[in-house]
């Protein structure tokens, strides 16, 4: 079962990025990081919509304009995870989600391990951002192998448990990533995919005036309206997130998303204490 365009898949280069639904600060800006590169480089990402590393990895696609597909583990019309509600959503309109089980099937402890050979299923390799020792993820990375796909894994902090089965993986079977080129370059000799492009271009606009050059400063136009109000609101003094969130009247986990975007840019500056200030432009 299908809502949204499953043409998109046609003849294009599909990766997965799936972890842990309890991510670090650290594992969301890597699931971003990666997302969004290879959107910016014309690949398709392929997760499950869950909450954590699979849906930051997502919006980060869907915030670069590129195409995702989600696969459930409930039906198309199911609410599952309301959360998550305005994520699929957007994701039927750019790319596809998918489903092997009728549309208005709820959703069952036991579907999840089995849609995740579709997941593998459908990309040329899988990404394994964030995973404990027992994550759901690590049933992915396996399934992967098995269907004789590639298998990556971003290391992690050896004292985080939630970094225990990527750090094992690498020791074990998996390529370490820790940029999107680690992925592509594996690949350049089978896709046509896009270089990424240099973020810096599209930020500056240069004006000739009088002979004179002057620099304005722009933001991305690919920037989330989330991120877009945080940076107004940031200032050159640190800020806590509490204070942000309260400014912004956004809950604490956008900001955290709508940072991790800023970061990616360098358009903020972190501080002690998971406080953030806009960075000097």
């Amino acid at each position: 079962y299908v809502k949204g365009n499953i043409e998109c898949l046609s003849n294009r280069l599909c990766i997965s990025i799936v972890g842990t639904r309890s991510a670090t600060l650290y594992g969301q800006k890597m699931a971003y990081k990666l997302g969004s590169g290879l959107a910016k480089a014309g690949v398709i990402t392929v997760s499950g919509c869950a909450l954590g590393i699979d849906c930051m990895a997502q919006r980060a696609s869907l915030n670069a304009r590129g195409e995702t597909i989600g696969v459930l583990g409930c039906g198309i019309n199911t609410k599952y995870l309301s959360k998550n509600e305005d994520l699929r959503n957007k994701i039927s309109q750019s790319g596809a989600l998918i489903s092997e089980y009728p549309p208005d099937t709820k959703s069952s402890p036991w579907h999840f391990p089995i849609r995740n050979r579709i997941i593998s299923g459908l990309s040329k390799g899988t990404v394994i951002v964030e995973a404990g020792e027992k994550s759901g993820a690590l049933i992915t990375a396996n399934l992967s192998l098995e269907q004789n796909r590639d298998v990556f894994a971003v290391p992690g902090n050896v004292d985080s448990k939630e970094s225990m089965g990527t750090n094992n993986l690498i020791k074990d079977c998996a390529k370490l990533v820790t940029c999107v080129d680690d992925i592509l370059e594996e690949y350049e000799l089978l896709y046509d995919y896009q270089e990424t492009k240099s973020i810096s271009e599209d930020r500056l606009v240069t004006h000739n005036v009088k002979e004179e050059t002057i620099t304005k400063f722009t933001l991305p136009a690919y920037l989330s309206s989330e991120a877009r109000k945080l940076f107004d609101a940031l200032e050159d003094k640190p800020m806590s997130i509490d204070s942000l969130s309260e400014l912004t009247l956004m809950p604490v986990s956008i900001i955290l998303q709508a940072v991790t975007e800023l970061e990616m840019d360098n358009l903020v500056k972190s501080f002690a204490g998971n406080r953030y200030g806009k960075a000097n432009l």
